[in-house]
């Protein structure tokens, strides 16, 4: 595991290979502060990795407007705020609640195991 350019990213993963559930190791839990988010990257993906009070939740990490990266934005609640154009996004759904984002980004479900979070990259959103 390492941290490159605010990227906090587990190595030793094949990259290109899920495992047969979907489901992959992210980050540790205390990685994550309470209302806070880190970026990670694997398998293809590039997610923002969020933690509420109400639970764990992933999005993708690009805006639906214009298609710029959501890391650095402001997270407020369950919303992101994108940090190019203030369009924000809930963080549990991926909905887009304000302008000028008007279609939702892709959430995943995220699973607590011993101390790690999983993201299922199958996806729900």
């Amino acid at each position: 595991m390492g941290v490159a350019n605010g990227v906090l990213r587990v190595t030793g993963q094949i990259d290109n290979i899920l495992p047969e559930n979907g489901r992959v190791a992210t980050v540790p839990l205390d990685a994550v502060g309470l209302g806070e988010y880190v970026r990670w990257t694997g398998h293809g993906k590039d997610l923002l990795i969020c933690r509420l009070a109400e639970g764990l939740y992933a999005i993708d990490n690009l805006c639906s407007h214009k298609h710029m990266r959501l890391d650095g934005g402001e997270l407020d609640g369950n919303r992101l705020i994108c940090p190019a154009h203030d369009g924000a996004f809930d963080v549990c759904t991926g909905a887009a609640l304000t302008f000028p984002a008007e279609r939702p980004i892709r959430s995943f479900a995220c699973h607590l195991v011993d101390g790690m979070i999983h993201v299922d990259l199958g996806g729900h959103g």
